[in-house]
């Protein structure tokens, strides 16, 4: 797929990559010796020199053995802050090399319902820098969220709710002047009642109940302190389980508890944002409890269309000045499933085909691969009323929820000579192609405008401070769009064989950094979820399994990647990079010349120097091994292949790029241990594992857990090099 960054002004050639001879320092310690230092889960400071920059790079690429954040928060998102203990962090595809990474800081959203590929860990600030879990943000030993399995601490810390005296409207993810201040548990108050306004009714339909989508009903708990203490026994529960409590009240003799599976639910016009803009109703003297936690569409900006849009032929739409999304579709159709009757049914009181012909609002979709098979599958439209008689050709998480957009609609409206409105700079009152029409309307040119206005509003979303709810970027994907093939006049059929995405970590380097030859070993598990960890040992939870559930990942049938047993690859490959002003790859974005590789982008032509074989971990957690090695003399050698292309890399100015691939879904779902890396022209080899920093803290505690033990052994062997 290419990207449109024709659509926008072109700027200057990737800034050329900074020696990092002269600036990185010799061995100082592994990243293992940094944890048991300050214990296993504990957090570095932002001005800690605990870990330098290979370090930080082995943390970026085996955060899933970590339960410390790799890198600190450079983004805070759907009412995540500075105070949280923990977090949910992700970069965006591509984005940024490993130093950019570490120094601009990840996206952070709150500890629940992350997807996932969103790595739930500790967060590290400066007011704990050094610190240990249990001492994160002023958590003493006997703090109730480190001791969850003690009735006693978590019943005095449900008894902080009868304190709270302000009601935290929700409707905006902004803190309030005086700050969140929640409790120790992590709850707010909010007037009204979980049974009234939008998201009151979170289940898809089809003769679903809100308890398969994980509400809990308590007869005869009366008592809001009794009704956290309920709550809080869910702190173990997985999201197959129906996930963590993450609001709760007292109505009518009831215990009323919704958990994190209720987020990713049909939440009507409140589908897809955080906890923070879901704003129930009910009368004035009604409380309810809330914490925050990620909407379905959180982080859409930063996620894929998967293996779909590489099957069914989608461009994705990108510019070369921002990371946010490009365009939107407009809002065109009625909402489904909720209203699909009206469309689908011939028997309805208002049924009318039309109303689905020009597209549809996917209530109940928020992640753009599912999107996407929504779109190429037209989802719930009926064969046998027309309903589904025009393709779809464009589809985006717009605003929260799925929008897909037409065939109907961009031949009704610009199909045919004589639909645009009389503009002397429009190009002519000619007929638009479906790639003519998204270039037109999302790089804002007059040629979009319709006589009849009925071109729909294709303006970008906003990073603007603060937006409004309805155009902030968090809440929208980029916009997908395909066309028929010139040859044939059809679309493409679907390429089941098309290579699989990949979600990509890179480093870049000049090519004389790296004429002294390299040796780079890793050792690739996968990791299905990412938010699996139990940071703070709660109590395995015995809820039964959420039907919900399966509705839910279910919705991408194909994001299995590879097959169910090896559903991610991994390579290492070592790519010349080609510094063309306005090349899709490894494109400087923006004005702070953040590297952008995306590899949705596939019609970039990439050159490689080098590359692994490609290794597939099992899913049962075995991993597989990979190295990417040349010496000195393969590096000058000029009568092979690597040998050329690295010399004609320092002729011609070009960058060389390490990207380590995990292929298959488009996630970021492979853990990279990187058990040897040697640059000899940088400095960096690391020293056996036996030889590290032996200087210990002896105040390192006693007690860490078992998944502190993991993290310990997994990494131990990782050498920190600058």
């Amino acid at each position: 797929m290419s990207d449109y960054s024709s659509l926008a002004p072109q700027p200057g050639a990737p800034p050329t990559p900074a020696s990092r001879a002269s600036a990185m320092p010799t061995v100082r310690r592994t990243l293992a010796i940094a944890l048991l230092a300050g214990f296993a889960t504990g957090a570095l400071g932002e001005d800690s020199t605990a870990c330098d920059a290979q370090c930080q790079a082995d943390a970026l690429l085996d955060k899933g053995s970590l339960a410390l954040c790799p890198a600190k928060c450079g983004t805070y998102r759907a009412g995540a802050d500075a105070t949280n203990l923990m977090v949910c962090q992700y970069f965006g595809n591509g984005r940024g090399s490993f130093s950019q990474r570490a120094s601009d800081g990840a996206t952070c959203m709150p500890a629940y319902n992350c997807r996932d590929d969103w790595n739930l860990c500790v967060q590290w600030n400066n007011n704990t820098a050094r610190a240990t879990v249990n001492d994160q943000a002023g958590l003493a030993a006997s703090a109730p969220m480190a001791n969850l399995d003690d009735a006693a601490v978590i019943r005095t810390a449900c008894g902080e709710i009868t304190s709270l005296t302000t009601v935290q409207t929700t409707g905006s993810a902004t803190p309030p002047t005086e700050g969140w201040l929640p409790t120790s548990l992590g709850w707010h108050m909010g007037g009204g009642n979980i049974g009234c306004g939008y998201g009151s009714t979170y289940q898809h339909g089809d003769g679903l109940l809100l308890a398969d989508f994980g509400r809990v009903e308590i007869t005869g708990v009366t008592d809001v302190v009794d009704c956290c203490v309920k709550a809080m026994e869910y702190e173990g529960a997985t999201m197959a389980q129906g996930g963590k409590a993450v609001r709760f009240d007292v109505l009518g003799g009831k215990c009323r508890i919704d958990r994190e599976m209720m987020m990713k639910g049909n939440l009507d016009a409140s589908t897809g944002k955080s906890m923070a803009y879901v704003a129930p109703c009910g009368l004035t003297n009604e409380r309810y409890y809330w914490r925050h936690a990620a909407g379905g569409a959180d982080g859409a900006s930063l996620a894929s269309a998967g293996s779909c849009a590489g099957r069914f032929n989608f461009t994705k739409v990108t510019s070369v000045d921002s990371f946010t999304p490009m365009g939107r579709l407009p809002e065109v159709g009625i909402e489904v499933p909720n209203h699909v009757e009206m469309c689908s049914d011939s028997a309805h009181a208002e049924y009318d085909v039309s109303k689905c012909q020009g597209g549809v609002v996917y209530n109940s979709i928020t992640d753009p691969e599912a999107c996407c098979e929504a779109c190429v599958g037209l989802t719930s439209l009926n064969a046998s009323t027309h309903a589904d008689d025009t393709a779809c050709v464009a589809f985006q998480i717009r605003n929260g929820r799925c929008q897909i957009l037409r065939e109907h609609f961009v031949t009704s409206q610009f199909g045919s000579a004589g639909l645009a409105a009389a503009r002397p700079t429009a190009g002519g009152n000619i007929a638009l192609s479906i790639t003519e029409t998204v270039e037109a309307c999302v790089s804002g040119n007059e040629a979009c405008l319709r006589d009849n206005n009925e071109h729909g509003h294709w303006t970008s979303c906003s990073e603007t401070s603060p937006p409004s709810v309805a155009d902030m970027c968090e809440y929208y994907s980029f916009l997908y769009f395909r066309d028929r093939l010139p040859g044939t006049s059809a679309f493409p059929v679907e390429n089941a064989t098309r290579t699989k995405p990949s979600y990509v970590s890179f480093d870049v380097f000049d090519p004389a950094e790296l004429a002294g030859g390299m040796n780079i070993t890793i050792n690739a598990t996968l990791v299905a979820s990412r938010t699996g960890k139990n940071l703070t040992k709660a109590p395995i939870s015995d809820a039964s399994a959420s039907s919900g559930y399966n509705l839910t990942v279910g919705d991408a049938a194909s994001s299995a990647g590879y097959n169910a047993t090896n559903p991610a690859c991994v390579k290492i490959v070592l790519y010349e990079s080609d510094p063309t002003t306005g090349t899709g790859f490894l494109q400087s974005v923006g004005t702070d010349g953040t590297y952008s590789m995306d590899p949705e982008n596939t019609t970039v032509a990439r050159t490689v120097v080098a590359e692994s074989e490609l290794c597939c971990p099992t899913a049962d957690g075995g991993g597989c091994p990979l190295t990417l090695s040349f010496t000195e003399e393969q590096a000058a050698d000029a009568t092979t292949g690597l040998g050329r292309k690295l010399l004609a890399a320092a002729s011609t100015g070009r960058a060389l790029v390490v990207s380590y691939e995990c292929q298959g879904t488009g996630g970021d779902v492979c853990d990279m241990q990187r058990l040897a890396y040697d640059v000899p022209n940088i400095g960096a080899s690391p020293p056996p594992a036996a030889a590290a920093d032996d200087t210990v803290s002896a105040a390192a505690p006693t007690t860490a857990s078992a998944l502190v033990f993991a993290a310990v052994a997994g990494i131990a062997a990782l050498a920190v090099h600058a």
